[in-house]
């Protein structure tokens, strides 16, 4: 049994104007495409988990535990080691569903150690209606994932808003 994952960005930027009484166009393009063999290496993952379509009711919070809490498809428990590959889509398209990301995940109180998506604690992001978080990391360290029994090893999501939020998200990484 083997995993290969495949993450591809193409960014195409497309401006007509004028210049000097000229007309131009510039259309640079971006292209983005990662492909991660099976294995724990740099440019590896041996682990995937994903959700589509997920669901988070009004002015929630969800923890993922990435060491022990997450099973994959194949009903095996996945304990992150590293995370390689984030992928988080908010599906709502009415204005003020966000989605928070990262954070201490202990609420209410100052920052804890949790899986550390940003470099500092208290950093949080917001992803908008029909936003999309990616986290591309093809060196072999990736995210490195604290296993144990506090909250080092908990990735915090957050719906902000009054409504229930539907969610893609995808984590890809190794367990070593």
């Amino acid at each position: 049994m083997g995993l290969t994952t495949r993450l591809g960005i193409n960014l195409t930027l497309e401006e007509i104007g004028t210049f000097n009484n000229t007309a131009r166009q510039s259309t640079p393009n971006f292209l983005v495409s990662d492909i991660f063999d099976n294995g724990i290496a740099s440019g590896e993952c041996d682990l995937a988990w994903w959700d589509k379509e997920r669901e988070l009711t009004a002015n929630t919070i969800e923890l993922l535990d990435l060491s022990g809490g997450l099973v994959d498809v194949f009903c095996k428990t996945l304990l992150f080691a590293r995370v390689k590959v984030l992928f988080i889509q908010n599906l709502n398209e009415t204005p003020g569903d966000i989605l928070k990301i990262g954070g201490s995940t202990i609420v209410g109180t100052e920052p804890e150690a949790a899986f550390l998506l940003f470099d500092d604690l208290t950093d949080r992001y917001s992803i908008g209606p029909k936003g999309k978080f990616v986290i591309d990391e093809m060196n072999a360290t990736g995210r490195p994932v604290n296993s144990g029994t506090s909250s080092s090893d908990t990735l915090k999501i957050e719906n902000v808003s009054a409504n229930k939020i539907k969610y893609n998200i995808a984590i890809a990484g190794s367990s070593v």
